[in-house]
């Protein structure tokens, strides 16, 4: 069944691949990176390709998976250096994570969401992968490396490469923080990738000091429309590999404001016409595709039929198998064990998988599991 794609060159560049049985087009290019084609008009219509195993592209054989970018830039300012940059992991539409090291220690991470039209004009992959970060960094010459983080099939966390500032402006002087500050501003770092903003900073601290509980405004925070616009992008790129449009963004925040939750709105994306169209109008194919990305894995045979079944069952149909994947525990375990890697930096206990995941089951908003995570104790104790 693999005839066709042993015959390649060890890393096949500048050509096109088509998985099987998804019907998902990849163009391979960058030194063998498959990098997954939404739309074929950025390449003036429909190119040639070959036929592979899905299960061949999802183990990355002959291909190179392992995230990639560049380091093109880094400019000293006062207290520190600016590092410019992209980066791309070809394992998901999701911005990647960079981490930086300065003298060979870790200094920050950052996400690479930094419009890059150069590298969507190279790459067609979307635009949105660049990065623009300040490191803090003292008096004195400094070696920096950029890292990309893999995520998926690849094995390695690419080095983007290293480069010397020399910083000579100290740093201004800074406002001693409380305790409470210090932990608004973590909270604004891990949801928001930002400091918070004075009035946000002064409402949250206040908010707090006058004895509201951490919980409620970890919640009011995480059911604002700037971090419900996050996870809708997300959606978005994960699930349709591309960005939101503005009229779209406007509706999904205005259902999630009337109560539709995270699951319910990715349902709608897989459900849709354009997930299905991406998955080559066919239901097994498009029940294969929902095992890659929904549970991240591939998909048996008995499972398949089985979902295609239901999907002409009394009561079944695309929404309704859709949720059956976003509820089920193997996802949602995953997706809180997400949440707990970035923001404890450990892995989820049994007792808070089964409290979390079942919470979300019986009804519980995302945004409260994550409003619950960050309000606790534990994460308090971390700042």
């Amino acid at each position: 069944e693999f005839s066709a794609y042993k015959h390649l060159r060890p890393y096949p560049v500048d050509m096109f691949l088509r998985g099987t049985s998804t019907g998902r087009i990849f163009h391979v290019s960058w030194g063998g990176h498959p990098l997954y084609v939404s739309s074929w008009d950025p390449f003036g219509g429909p190119q040639p390709y070959v036929d592979v195993d899905d299960w061949a592209l999802n183990q990355c054989e002959h291909l190179v998976c392992d995230p990639f970018g560049d380091f093109n830039a880094l400019s000293g300012v006062a207290g520190g250096a600016v590092a410019t940059g992209w980066a791309v992991d070809p394992n998901s539409t999701s911005a990647e994570t960079v981490h930086f090291y300065s003298d060979g220690v870790f200094n920050r991470s950052d996400v690479a969401s930094v419009s890059r039209p150069d590298v969507d004009a190279a790459l067609h992959f979307g635009s949105s992968f660049g990065y623009s970060t300040t490191l803090q960094l003292p008096l004195g010459t400094h070696s920096v490396c950029a890292y990309a983080i893999n995520v998926g099939s690849g094995t390695t966390n690419t080095q983007l490469g290293c480069k010397t500032v020399s910083v000579t402006i100290p740093p201004a002087p800074q406002p001693v923080l409380s305790d409470v500050q210090k932990y608004i501003t973590h909270v604004y770092s891990d949801l928001f990738n930002r400091v918070p903003d004075p009035g946000g900073l002064a409402t949250w601290t206040n908010a707090l000091n006058s004895g509201t509980p951490r919980v409620a405004v970890a919640n009011a925070i995480t059911y604002s429309a700037e971090y419900r616009s996050g996870l809708i992008q997300e959606a978005y790129r994960h699930y349709l590999a591309r960005d939101a449009e503005p009229a779209g963004l406007a509706s999904w925040l205005d259902a999630m404001n009337r109560g539709l939750t995270i699951q319910q709105m990715e349902g709608g994306f897989i459900a849709s016409a354009e997930y299905y169209n991406q998955s080559g109008d066919n239901d097994a194919q498009w029940v294969t595709r929902l095992y890659s990305d929904v549970l991240g894995r591939p998909a048996g045979v008995a499972e398949v039929n089985y979902w295609v079944s239901q999907l002409h069952a009394p009561g079944g149909g695309r929404y309704a198998v859709s949720m059956g994947f976003l509820l089920s525990t193997e996802h949602l375990t995953t997706v809180v064990n997400g949440y707990y890697l970035q923001l404890l930096s450990r892995n989820i206990d049994p007792s808070g998988q089964v409290s979390w995941v079942g919470a979300i089951q019986h009804g519980a908003r995302v945004e409260s599991i994550i409003g619950g995570i960050v309000a606790s104790p534990e994460y308090y104790a971390r700042n």
